[in-house]
């Protein structure tokens, strides 16, 4: 029976290699569910951006190798970002975001460089792309030989970036970029001895002769105000001197706020901004400001429909620059309100807009101070492995103020449960909180919510050796151990699928289940989520299950628009084994009538 399905998978594919084709955009994050813009600065480069580990031409990249940009996210959901292939390698990223607003992503690296060189990477998510350059070093390179710019005297472009203020700790945002020429390429790990608490270090490699750019990081707390030296030392004693600025914890930036005395200019707001809900750090208002003489700054507008927005930090540098203001307190009614906001002698407004919400519900936890009820716990639950929306527990919580809600556990053992929602009436209600995070440990965890909590306890089992288990319209638990296999092919279709499988026996007249990814675009398969609705990314996705007459119930044959969709979670894959979760809806060949659920699908299997 596994031939057959293996014979409709291939034939399948091989469909979808073809439509595929004309369909393909190099969006890579185009179908991910969460939305956001790459940050760029004006000539496309991306920023802030990092490039991790050593590129040696001939040498496979592993888990060391990666690149990290940064993604302006304005919905939250799953995500994947790619980038094109150059000189035998590519970067990709699949992941989830619970927050929006500005988020360090990172990229995985997969291939192996062709030649030695920089190599300029265009990333895309959606919409938008940045570029970002790697430098790969020749087979057998070893450390770099390099004088810095300007030797011997002031360091001939050294550009800072961050705030420096006495007393408060520097952060990864404080750097320093010095233009050195490369005699010799290699690798190189420099580290600048501190001065007024504050020290500068940073490795890579400089992949070609002449002129390059290395950056270094800041570390420390400035102990005094000024301008401090600091030498970096490069090859065969050549060095160079460069100074930072140090601002008093009280020396205040002069500034000018965008659009003064009128409208605030590069105005955005992010965040929900509903009456009755408590706005927090995710509420935010940004725009312009110019700055004639770096120092701190401290922004604030009015308190207008129960709300204010503030903000306060440093200036390090003069010249056009944004500021970010947050919001605290709780709208009162729906509506449009304009914010003054004020700040070294001048002032702009804007504009928020509240929608019409409900206030906070007032209820207690039934169980309250012992066990919650019912506290029924449902899922999955193994060590290693990632919770998804099927691990749930169930309590009862009674309401004596109708309104909005939210509920959250505290976190045990890598994991949490929540939820948020609405209490239409008073009474005994009923609120099911879904589970995220990884169980680190097998073991019984005892979990804490509401204000007046109420407990309840998840047990974690040990990893399963092999396995492929699933729920079928919400049935008991369906699971195969003997008769379950993965493989991954690397030949066959052109480019490399995952498949899973799994019956009762051999024989053809007993159910069963097989799922597969195809990656069209080549590299490995690695870890993340894969959803039937990728196929123009260039990621397939098949899911089959077969009954006991032999009826076929599948993912639709187009894969782009499937409704609801079925959705594959590679939560870990080595070279001897993969695991993860699956779950989703299947139809009668494909297109229906009939349907069939599948929920609380896991799977741990050896790879040959």
């Amino acid at each position: 029976m596994k031939f057959l399905k293996s014979l409709g998978i291939f034939l399948l594919l091989a469909m979808m290699v073809t439509s595929c084709e004309k369909e393909y955009s190099e969006e890579g994050g185009s179908a991910s569910s969460a939305l956001g813009t790459l940050k760029s600065d004006i000539s496309g480069e991306c920023l802030p951006s990092s490039i991790i580990g050593i590129f040696s031409a001939g040498t496979a990249l592993n888990a060391t190798n990666a690149m990290q940009v940064t993604v302006d996210f304005t919905t939250v959901g799953t995500y994947l970002i790619t980038t094109d292939t150059v000189n035998g390698y590519f970067f990709r990223g699949v992941g989830l975001v619970t927050g929006t607003g500005e988020t360090q992503v990172t990229l995985a690296a997969v291939g192996t460089p062709a030649t030695a060189g920089s190599n300029t990477f265009t990333v895309r998510y959606g919409a938008s792309v940045c570029n970002i350059v790697v430098d790969v070093l020749p087979a057998g390179a070893g450390a770099a030989v390099f004088t810095p710019g300007g030797t011997p005297g002031t360091c001939g472009t050294a550009t800072l970036a961050g705030t420096y203020t006495v007393g408060t700790a520097v952060t990864s945002a404080n750097t320093v970029t010095i233009g050195v020429n490369v005699t010799t390429p290699g690798t190189y790990n420099i580290s600048i001895p501190a001065v007024n608490g504050i020290s500068f270090t940073g490795s890579g490699s400089l992949a070609a002769t002449g002129a390059q750019n290395v950056t270094l990081v800041a570390s420390g707390t400035p102990a005094a105000a000024g301008s401090f030296n600091y030498i970096i030392n490069g090859s065969a004693g050549s060095s160079c001197t460069f100074s930072v600025p140090v601002t008093g914890a009280g020396a205040a930036a002069v500034y000018t706020l965008g659009g003064a005395p009128a409208n605030c200019t590069g105005f955005t707001v992010n965040g929900t901004f509903q009456a009755g809900l408590p706005t927090g750090a995710t509420n935010t208002a940004r725009f312009n400001v110019t700055v004639t003489t770096p120092g701190t700054y401290s922004i604030s507008t009015t308190a207008v429909n129960g709300v204010t927005f503030s903000g306060s930090g440093s200036f390090a540098t003069a010249g056009a620059t944004t500021v970010t203001l947050t919001a605290s307190g709780t709208p009162a009614v729906p509506g449009v309100f304009n914010y003054p906001a004020t700040g070294s002698g001048s002032s702009c407004s804007f504009s928020v807009t509240y929608t019409a919400g409900t206030s906070a519900a007032v209820f207690t936890m039934v169980g309250a101070g012992s066990t919650c009820s019912p506290g029924t716990v449902a899922g999955t639950y193994t060590a290693g492995t990632a919770l998804t929306p099927a691990n749930t527990v169930t309590v009862q919580v009674n309401v004596t103020t109708a309104g909005s809600y939210t509920l959250t556990s505290n976190v045990v053992n890598g994991m949490t449960f929540s939820a948020t929602g609405v209490f239409a009436t008073t009474g005994p209600q009923t609120v099911v909180l879904t589970g995220t995070g990884n169980p680190a440990a097998a073991g019984t965890n005892t979990f804490s919510v509401g204000s007046s909590p109420c407990t309840f306890s998840v047990t974690v089992v040990g990893t399963t050796t092999d396995f492929i288990s699933f729920k079928l319209d919400g049935g008991a638990l369906i699971s195969y151990n003997v008769n379950a296999d993965a493989t991954v092919d690397n030949v066959t279709f052109g480019f490399p699928v995952l498949d899973i499988y799994g019956e009762l026996t051999s024989s053809a007249t007993e159910p069963s289940i097989q799922i597969a990814i195809g990656k069209q675009t080549g590299g490995a398969i690695t870890a993340g989520t894969y959803t039937v609705n990728q196929a123009a990314s260039g990621i397939l996705v098949l899911a089959y299950y077969y009954d006991a007459a032999g009826t076929e119930f599948s993912t639709e044959s187009g894969l782009t628009t499937q409704t609801p969709g079925f959705t594959i979670i590679i939560t870990s894959i080595t070279a001897t084994r993969v695991s993860g979760t699956f779950s989703g809806q299947l139809k009668q060949g494909g297109t229906g009538p009939a349907v069939r659920n599948v929920t609380e699908g896991s799977f741990s299997l050896p790879l040959p």
